[in-house]
Protein backbone atom coordinates (compact mmCIF):
# COMPACT_ATOMS: atom_id res chain seq x y z
CA UNK A 1 0.00 0.00 0.00
CA UNK A 2 1.03 3.71 -1.26
CA UNK A 3 0.19 6.22 1.19
CA UNK A 4 0.18 9.67 -0.69
CA UNK A 5 0.30 13.02 0.92
CA UNK A 6 -1.35 15.29 -1.16
CA UNK A 7 0.27 18.63 -1.69
CA UNK A 8 0.50 21.89 -4.12
CA UNK A 9 3.18 24.66 -4.66
CA UNK A 10 0.62 27.29 -2.47
CA UNK A 11 0.47 25.09 0.51
CA UNK A 12 3.17 22.64 0.84
CA UNK A 13 4.50 24.98 3.45
CA UNK A 14 2.48 22.77 5.64
CA UNK A 15 4.57 19.59 5.39
CA UNK A 16 6.77 20.60 8.00
CA UNK A 17 4.13 20.35 10.36
CA UNK A 18 2.54 17.48 8.85
CA UNK A 19 5.92 15.50 8.57
CA UNK A 20 6.57 16.60 12.72
CA UNK A 21 3.76 15.25 13.50
CA UNK A 22 4.05 12.19 11.95
CA UNK A 23 7.40 11.17 12.68
CA UNK A 24 6.07 11.51 16.24
CA UNK A 25 3.10 9.43 15.77
CA UNK A 26 3.40 7.13 12.56
CA UNK A 27 7.00 7.08 10.82
CA UNK A 28 4.66 4.35 7.72
CA UNK A 29 6.70 5.03 4.43
CA UNK A 30 4.77 8.19 3.05
CA UNK A 31 5.10 9.88 -0.64
CA UNK A 32 4.72 13.53 -1.12
CA UNK A 33 2.53 13.67 -4.10
CA UNK A 34 2.95 17.92 -5.58
CA UNK A 35 4.32 19.50 -8.04
CA UNK A 36 7.56 20.97 -7.55
CA UNK A 37 9.69 19.35 -4.71
CA UNK A 38 9.80 21.97 -1.49
CA UNK A 39 12.62 22.48 0.59
CA UNK A 40 10.40 21.58 3.53
CA UNK A 41 12.66 23.52 5.49
CA UNK A 42 12.92 21.17 8.35
CA UNK A 43 16.09 20.28 10.79
CA UNK A 44 19.05 18.03 9.32
CA UNK A 45 19.17 16.05 11.86
CA UNK A 46 16.02 14.84 11.87
CA UNK A 47 15.64 11.53 9.66
CA UNK A 48 11.84 12.08 8.00
CA UNK A 49 13.72 11.45 4.34
CA UNK A 50 14.40 7.46 5.69
CA UNK A 51 10.58 7.06 4.85
CA UNK A 52 10.02 10.15 2.82
CA UNK A 53 9.62 10.57 -1.35
CA UNK A 54 8.21 12.87 -3.39
CA UNK A 55 6.13 12.21 -6.75
CA UNK A 56 5.84 14.91 -9.04
CA UNK A 57 2.54 15.09 -10.94
CA UNK A 58 3.29 17.90 -13.08
CA UNK A 59 3.82 21.76 -13.20
CA UNK A 60 2.08 23.49 -11.14
CA UNK A 61 0.46 26.41 -13.63
CA UNK A 62 -1.28 23.15 -15.33
CA UNK A 63 -3.48 22.14 -12.29
CA UNK A 64 -5.51 25.04 -10.98
CA UNK A 65 -8.22 24.63 -8.49
CA UNK A 66 -10.62 23.69 -10.73
CA UNK A 67 -8.46 20.77 -12.43
CA UNK A 68 -7.35 19.45 -9.10
CA UNK A 69 -9.30 16.34 -10.35
CA UNK A 70 -6.97 16.00 -12.95
CA UNK A 71 -4.06 16.07 -10.93
CA UNK A 72 -5.61 13.15 -8.98
CA UNK A 73 -6.65 11.16 -11.60
CA UNK A 74 -3.05 11.37 -13.36
CA UNK A 75 -1.61 10.29 -9.76
CA UNK A 76 -3.30 7.30 -9.44
CA UNK A 77 -3.53 5.70 -12.99
CA UNK A 78 0.51 6.17 -12.27
CA UNK A 79 0.21 3.77 -9.29
CA UNK A 80 1.31 0.45 -9.14
CA UNK A 81 -0.29 -0.66 -5.99
CA UNK A 82 -4.36 -0.93 -6.19
CA UNK A 83 -4.51 0.05 -2.41
CA UNK A 84 -3.52 3.57 -1.26
CA UNK A 85 -4.10 5.81 1.42
CA UNK A 86 -4.44 9.08 1.39
CA UNK A 87 -4.15 11.93 3.07
CA UNK A 88 -4.05 16.03 2.68
CA UNK A 89 -0.73 18.17 3.98
CA UNK A 90 -3.24 20.13 6.45
CA UNK A 91 -4.22 16.67 8.26
CA UNK A 92 -1.84 16.87 11.81
CA UNK A 93 -1.67 13.79 13.49
CA UNK A 94 -2.67 14.36 17.03
CA UNK A 95 -1.84 10.66 18.60
CA UNK A 96 -0.50 7.31 17.61
CA UNK A 97 -1.62 5.64 14.66
CA UNK A 98 -3.74 2.13 15.37
CA UNK A 99 -0.95 0.02 12.84
CA UNK A 100 -3.19 -3.36 13.92
CA UNK A 101 -6.14 -1.33 12.50
CA UNK A 102 -4.74 0.38 9.64
CA UNK A 103 -2.91 -3.43 8.86
CA UNK A 104 -6.85 -5.01 9.24
CA UNK A 105 -8.11 -1.99 6.89
CA UNK A 106 -5.25 -2.62 4.20
CA UNK A 107 -6.49 -6.71 4.23
CA UNK A 108 -10.10 -5.48 3.88
CA UNK A 109 -9.95 -3.35 1.29
CA UNK A 110 -7.25 -5.37 -1.11
CA UNK A 111 -9.29 -8.57 -0.89
CA UNK A 112 -12.77 -7.20 -1.62
CA UNK A 113 -13.07 -6.04 -4.91
CA UNK A 114 -16.85 -4.66 -4.20
CA UNK A 115 -14.72 -2.30 -1.42
CA UNK A 116 -14.17 1.55 -2.82
CA UNK A 117 -12.66 2.90 0.99
CA UNK A 118 -11.89 2.10 4.97
CA UNK A 119 -12.91 5.57 6.51
CA UNK A 120 -9.53 5.38 8.93
CA UNK A 121 -10.60 8.75 10.87
CA UNK A 122 -14.67 9.76 11.99
CA UNK A 123 -15.80 11.06 8.37
CA UNK A 124 -18.04 7.96 8.66
CA UNK A 125 -18.77 8.00 12.04
CA UNK A 126 -21.06 10.39 11.73
CA UNK A 127 -23.07 10.14 8.86
CA UNK A 128 -26.61 9.37 9.01
CA UNK A 129 -26.75 5.79 9.34
CA UNK A 130 -24.16 3.16 10.12
CA UNK A 131 -24.47 -1.19 9.95
CA UNK A 132 -22.82 -2.75 12.76
CA UNK A 133 -20.76 -5.51 10.66
CA UNK A 134 -18.33 -7.14 13.27
CA UNK A 135 -15.07 -6.09 15.06
CA UNK A 136 -11.37 -6.74 14.91
CA UNK A 137 -9.30 -6.93 18.06
CA UNK A 138 -10.29 -3.77 19.74
CA UNK A 139 -11.80 -1.79 17.22
CA UNK A 140 -15.76 -2.10 15.69
CA UNK A 141 -16.37 -2.18 12.00
CA UNK A 142 -19.49 -0.89 10.74
CA UNK A 143 -20.69 -0.08 6.93
CA UNK A 144 -21.54 3.48 6.14
CA UNK A 145 -24.86 3.92 4.19
CA UNK A 146 -24.80 6.94 1.54
CA UNK A 147 -25.19 10.45 2.39
CA UNK A 148 -24.03 13.80 1.15
CA UNK A 149 -20.06 13.35 1.54
CA UNK A 150 -19.94 9.33 1.21
CA UNK A 151 -17.00 9.91 -1.56
CA UNK A 152 -15.10 12.16 1.08
CA UNK A 153 -11.24 13.00 0.90
CA UNK A 154 -10.93 12.50 4.47
CA UNK A 155 -7.88 9.73 5.66
CA UNK A 156 -9.36 6.91 4.33
CA UNK A 157 -7.55 3.51 2.36
CA UNK A 158 -9.21 3.35 -1.16
CA UNK A 159 -9.13 0.73 -3.71
CA UNK A 160 -7.39 2.72 -6.51
CA UNK A 161 -9.63 1.18 -9.65
CA UNK A 162 -13.09 1.89 -7.13
CA UNK A 163 -11.88 5.62 -6.68
CA UNK A 164 -10.67 6.19 -10.44
CA UNK A 165 -14.15 5.37 -11.76
CA UNK A 166 -16.11 7.66 -9.88
CA UNK A 167 -13.62 11.11 -10.46
CA UNK A 168 -13.80 13.23 -13.33
CA UNK A 169 -11.80 15.54 -15.06
CA UNK A 170 -11.61 19.26 -14.66
CA UNK A 171 -13.45 19.07 -10.92
CA UNK A 172 -12.66 21.39 -7.60
CA UNK A 173 -11.47 19.14 -4.41
CA UNK A 174 -15.24 20.16 -3.23
CA UNK A 175 -16.55 18.91 -6.47
CA UNK A 176 -14.75 15.98 -6.56
CA UNK A 177 -16.57 14.93 -3.02
CA UNK A 178 -19.90 16.33 -3.60
CA UNK A 179 -20.49 15.39 -7.63
CA UNK A 180 -18.13 12.59 -7.05
CA UNK A 181 -20.78 11.56 -4.01
CA UNK A 182 -23.96 11.76 -6.53
CA UNK A 183 -22.01 9.28 -8.92
CA UNK A 184 -21.35 7.10 -6.24
CA UNK A 185 -25.15 6.77 -5.34
CA UNK A 186 -25.76 6.22 -8.66
CA UNK A 187 -23.47 2.53 -9.30
CA UNK A 188 -25.04 -0.28 -8.68
CA UNK A 189 -24.63 -2.19 -6.99
CA UNK A 190 -23.15 0.02 -4.21
CA UNK A 191 -19.03 -0.02 -3.51
CA UNK A 192 -18.62 -0.63 0.17
CA UNK A 193 -17.90 1.95 2.61
CA UNK A 194 -16.04 0.81 5.81
CA UNK A 195 -15.53 2.72 9.03
CA UNK A 196 -14.96 2.74 13.14
CA UNK A 197 -15.34 3.61 16.23
CA UNK A 198 -12.49 4.19 17.43
CA UNK A 199 -10.72 5.89 14.16
CA UNK A 200 -7.29 4.80 14.11
CA UNK A 201 -5.91 7.83 12.74
CA UNK A 202 -7.00 11.09 14.95
CA UNK A 203 -5.42 14.17 13.12
CA UNK A 204 -6.43 18.25 13.39
CA UNK A 205 -7.47 19.61 10.16
CA UNK A 206 -4.62 23.26 10.63
CA UNK A 207 -6.60 25.05 7.76
CA UNK A 208 -10.17 26.37 7.72
CA UNK A 209 -11.36 28.25 4.70
CA UNK A 210 -8.10 29.21 3.68
CA UNK A 211 -6.93 30.13 6.93
CA UNK A 212 -4.47 28.20 9.48
CA UNK A 213 -6.63 27.62 12.59
CA UNK A 214 -4.92 25.64 15.64
CA UNK A 215 -8.40 25.76 17.73
CA UNK A 216 -10.04 23.28 15.55
CA UNK A 217 -13.32 24.15 16.95
CA UNK A 218 -15.18 24.03 13.39
CA UNK A 219 -14.28 20.44 13.15
CA UNK A 220 -17.21 17.72 14.28
CA UNK A 221 -16.31 16.53 16.97
CA UNK A 222 -13.81 19.56 18.00
CA UNK A 223 -10.06 18.34 18.16
CA UNK A 224 -6.71 19.68 18.10
CA UNK A 225 -2.70 19.06 18.99
CA UNK A 226 -1.92 19.20 22.71
CA UNK A 227 -0.46 22.41 24.28
CA UNK A 228 3.10 20.31 24.00
CA UNK A 229 2.68 20.00 20.32
CA UNK A 230 1.82 23.57 19.24
CA UNK A 231 4.49 24.66 21.57
CA UNK A 232 7.35 22.36 19.67
CA UNK A 233 5.88 23.18 16.38
CA UNK A 234 5.74 27.19 17.14
CA UNK A 235 9.10 26.97 18.30
CA UNK A 236 10.35 25.27 15.03
CA UNK A 237 8.82 27.67 13.14
CA UNK A 238 6.66 25.36 11.68
CA UNK A 239 3.25 26.69 11.80
CA UNK A 240 4.02 30.04 9.27
CA UNK A 241 4.98 29.64 5.51
CA UNK A 242 8.85 29.76 5.11
CA UNK A 243 10.29 33.37 4.44
CA UNK A 244 10.17 34.41 0.91
CA UNK A 245 7.31 31.67 -0.19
Amino acid sequence: MITYVLTSDRHNWLLRGFMHQWHKYCRLPITIAGFTEPSYGLDDTDDYKKYTTFKSIGKFEDYPVDKWSNGVIKLLEETPDNVVMIFLEDYWLTRRVNFRAINFAERMVSQDSEVLRFDVTTDRLYSQKLIEVGAHEDIDIFVAEPDIYALSFQASIWRRESLLQLLVPDETPWQAELNGTIRYNETKPLKIIYGTRQWPVRYSIVVNKGEFDKTGEWMYPPRTLSPNDWIDLEKLGYCKPILGE
